[in-house]
């Protein structure tokens, strides 16, 4: 591909701005696209300004409630400072986590939920209750109205620790002053509540009523017990069971022992039969023989009256008469005893045998014993028998008061065990009653005086929201754009030189100032050598037909005639020639001539023609060959210094293609805001496909978007 990029004999390859070191876009460039898009930015800045705008209208004074919260930290959660002062205090990172787990549940939903049910969620935010979205849609329903209020209090409501301290700054944002401080005082009351909730131990309550259950059930095991005692009449099972025992022990040694007894009586009895019948029933006892008859007296009399004698003489006179009367009767008494004829007496006794009588009584006492031991051996028998029964019963007691004791023993170690853990809970309990008071209300809110208005940030918001969305429409306008607005913008979408532009014309003066604008480019052109030679034939293509497109090739083709003095043929491959006659003006004095199959007329500028015909001659026909196409260049060529070959759009017919590899370059021509990039890009591919040299685009109709007075200083 030829280039014109300082145009000289030698020609080198083009490299578009963008890659030869300078800016993409320069500020007159972006100018130039924000002036274009000026009514899209412009209402793209509107619309976000205006919701700004309405924000700041609508928008309330927001009072700020203050509440704070002290959260005590323990000796385990923080450092200590020293006693001389001389090390900081250290809070540990446990402080902190404590100081955050305060804030997560003081923030939590559940708290906040509560809150907004117990004042209400229209008292709270009256336009839940209200139409939405300026009356268009209908007002949540009242199911919603928790769950959104909740939402809409964690949004305002905000708890952060105070830097370097333990405080927690609790603030509630509202319109309505009370109600800010009264959220914060509920939020900060429920919170105090919740936390009791959670540090409260409720095993208590299980472990007093399990306590509870097994006190009944060891009362009813011990009433059972009792019972079982009552109706066996036992005081103490071991001891009832020992005694038992030892009597059904006794009773037996008993029994052998009176058993042993009997048969010892049994044979006393037998011995004690046989001694008694060999033993006489009397024996002789004894002979006496004395002077002293039965009822003789005299002794006792003699003493008894010597005893009153010595008596009455210690008291009475030798002459007292009773005492005389005494010794008168004492010599009486002593006289009758001295009295020799009184007779003897002898007396002879047998007596019963005592050892007859004695076995006899002996055997009378053991056949007594014996019967009496018969009546015992029946006794014994029948208490071994009322023994063994009470053993019986005993065992059947005991057997029961096990099982009992047993299950008792089970429950009052399970009672135990719960009573100790009710006592371990009970001090937990306190301990966590102590842990509550670890957190405090340093300070509830009251209602604020003065408040926030956020009408100048919603403006400033819209004035900067306004120009970046303005900026980024303008720049998505730019994007997408598929036309071209400036040369440069083709230059690097085509990758190809511009080689002149074509400003805006005046209809009456449009000739004059193309020639003005392609005049540098027509110097180049016929300066310009391929080969050694001069150029001979151009094509002129474009993919959109304008009024511009004809005017650029009258215009280059009256610039080389006039200023050049070179003959020129305008191949009019578009039209029959009117509208380029029209604007150079046909000459009517020089007569038509017809070149094989191709008139030409005449101009008002010498040196330069136009074609009539060429729409229906080789050059317009596809199916044409090659070699004719060829002849018919040559033909004209021989005429000619110069052919200027107007070319129809590719999408017209393809004869811009086949004409480009027969001729010595072709230029494209673009119009502004007309020529899609995607078309323009696909014919220069086209014509390159087929062979031809580009030199590069004339930009036509390009427009001044920016104010001349502005465009000046960029």
């Amino acid at each position: 591909m030829s280039s014109l990029q300082g145009i000289d004999a030698d020609s080198r390859d083009y490299v578009p701005s963008g890659q030869a070191g300078h800016g993409s876009f320069t500020l007159r460039d972006i100018s130039v696209l924000a002036f274009y898009n000026w009514r899209l930015i412009l209402c793209a800045f509107l619309l976000i300004f205006a919701i700004g705008v309405t924000a700041a209208v609508k928008t309330q004074t927001q009072y700020t409630a203050e509440g704070r919260m002290l959260v005590l930290i323990s000796r385990e959660h923080a450092g200590n400072q020293s006693a001389a002062g001389l090390t900081a205090s250290i809070i540990s990172v446990d402080g902190l986590k404590a100081v955050e787990s305060e804030i997560n549940i003081l923030v939590s939903p559940a708290v906040i939920r509560e809150m907004v049910a117990r004042l209400g969620a229209t008292y709270l935010f009256p336009e839940l209750a209200e139409r939405r979205y300026l009356g268009l849609l209908p007002a949540y329903s009242e199911a919603d109205h928790l769950g959104r209020a909740t939402a809409m209090v964690r949004e305002r409501l905000s708890a952060q620790p105070i830097s370097d301290s333990n405080i927690v700054n609790v603030t509630f944002r509202h319109p309505v002053p009370e109600i800010a401080s009264r959220v914060v005082n509920e939020m900060l009351e429920i919170y105090l509540n919740r936390r009791r909730e959670i540090y409260d131990n409720s095993r208590l309550a299980l472990l007093t009523t399990e306590l509870t259950r097994t006190s009944s059930q060891l009362e009813r095991l011990s009433d059972q017990i009792e019972q079982v005692k009552r109706s066996y009449n036992i005081v103490n099972i071991e001891q009832e069971v020992l005694l038992a025992a030892n009597q059904v022990d006794t009773i037996l040694a008993r029994q052998r022992q009176t058993k042993e007894r009997a048969v010892a009586l049994q044979a006393q009895i037998d011995e004690a039969r046989t001694k008694l019948a060999a033993t006489p029933l009397r024996i002789f006892d004894f002979v006496e023989t004395t002077n002293n008859s039965s009822n003789n007296d005299d002794r006792n009399i003699l003493l008894k009256l010597m005893l009153e004698r010595d008596q009455m003489r210690q008291h009475y006179k030798p002459n007292y008469p009773p005492l005389q009367d005494i010794e008168r009767q004492i010599a009486v008494v002593r006289q009758s005893m001295n009295i020799e004829n009184n007779p003897f007496y002898t007396t002879s006794r047998d007596v019963r045998n005592p050892t007859h009588d004695f076995l006899a009584s002996h055997l009378l006492q053991l056949e007594i014993e014996a019967s009496a031991i018969d009546k015992q051996l029946v006794e014994l028998q029948g208490q071994l028998s009322e023994s063994e029964k009470n053993v019986t019963r005993m065992r059947e007691a005991n057997s029961q008061l096990r099982e009992l004791e047993r299950s008792r023993m089970l429950l009052e170690t399970i009672n135990r065990e719960y009573t100790l853990q009710a006592e371990t809970v009970w001090i937990e309990e306190i301990a966590a009653q102590n842990k509550d008071s670890s957190v405090r209300v340093a300070q509830w809110a009251s209602p604020p005086v003065i408040g926030q208005s956020r009408m100048p940030s919603f403006l400033a918001a819209g004035l900067v929201g306004g120009l970046l969305f303005a900026g980024a429409v303008g720049f998505a306008a730019t994007r997408f754009r598929q036309v071209f607005i400036l040369p440069a913008e083709a230059e690097r979408r085509l990758m190809m030189p511009e080689l002149s532009t074509l400003s805006e014309t005046d209809p009456g003066k449009r000739l004059e100032q193309a020639q003005d604008a392609t005049a540098l480019l027509v110097s180049r052109l016929t300066e310009t050598r391929i080969d050694g030679k001069l150029l001979q034939s151009i094509q002129i293509v474009s993919d959109t037909l304008t009024d511009d497109f004809l005017t650029v090739n009258a215009a280059l083709a009256s610039e080389i005639a006039l200023n050049h003095g070179r003959t020129v043929l305008i191949v009019d491959l578009v039209e029959n020639g009117e509208t380029l006659l029209s604007l150079l003006g046909e000459d009517t004095a020089v007569t038509r001539k017809i070149v094989g199959e191709i008139e030409i007329a005449g101009t008002a500028i010498p040196g330069l023609g136009v074609t009539r015909n060429a729409t229906l001659s080789t050059l317009c026909n596809p199916r044409a060959p090659m070699p004719a196409i060829r002849a018919t260049l040559d033909s004209l060529q021989g005429e000619y210094d110069m052919l200027v070959l107007a070319t129809t759009p590719r999408h017209v017919g393809p004869m811009s293609q086949r004409l480009a590899p027969l001729v010595d370059a072709s230029i494209l021509v673009l119009a502004a805001e007309e020529t899609r990039a995607l078309a323009a890009n696909d014919l220069r591919s086209g014509l390159l496909d087929a062979g031809g040299d580009l030199l590069g685009f004339i930009f036509t109709g390009r427009r001044f978007y920016v104010p001349r007075m502005i465009y000046r200083w960029l």
